[in-house]
């Protein structure tokens, strides 16, 4: 009887002292600056993008709801040359820092960029103090140039992070598209014959 007394204190002892895992964040926010200003003639030539106001919060869902529709969020500035300088971060409450980069769309209009990178909470503030750890999370970015050197710009942070299509898996679905045109058009061809 002393044993299983014995052991099971040991066992509530390792329990208690062992450290609890916080958890990873889930959910997302949009990231909302005013617009930004570019600095070539349209999308198609430009290599920086730079918000021209903070980039505010919008739309918190899941744990993310932690983080004020007011809070002010300083970076969000895309480099084509680099782009895994990409970042935001809130003060008192967390940091996006990219890892990588992805550009899926640049057009003489249209700038669409795919980030995946870590979330890390703010030591001290109120995510990290809710138990969440540093979250493998991706930011989707749009620009839309609506004048002379300027852009809107809309973003959305999600963890977990959007999966980023390999070129492998497009080529593939290209080649599917493409063979059943040409069986399509094989059938109405014979079609035609038959009549």
């Amino acid at each position: 009887m002393f044993k299983a007394q014995s052991r099971l204190c040991v066992i509530l002892a390792l329990l208690v002292a062992a450290p609890l895992a916080a958890a990873p964040l889930v959910g997302s926010f949009g990231l909302s600056p005013t617009g930004a200003a570019i600095n070539g003639t349209d999308m198609s030539d430009s290599t920086i993008f730079t918000p021209v106001s903070a980039v505010f919060p919008t739309a918190q869902t899941g744990d993310y709801i932690l983080l004020p529709t007011g809070s002010i969020g300083v970076g969000g500035a895309i480099f084509t040359a680099n782009m895994a300088s990409f970042s935001v971060n809130y003060a008192g409450f967390g940091e996006f820092s990219a890892t990588s980069g992805l550009i899926l769309v640049q057009t003489p209009s249209v700038l669409r960029v795919l980030y995946s990178g870590i979330f890390t909470p703010e030591i001290g503030g109120p995510i990290a103090s809710a138990g969440f750890d540093p979250t493998p999370a991706s930011v989707l970015v749009n620009l839309t140039q609506v004048g002379p050197g300027a852009a809107s710009y809309e973003g959305v942070l999600s963890s977990p992070p959007a999966e980023i299509p390999e070129p492998g898996s497009f080529a593939l679905a290209g080649a599917a598209i493409w063979g059943l045109v040409i069986l399509r058009t094989r059938a109405n061809a014979r079609a035609r014959q038959a009549r």
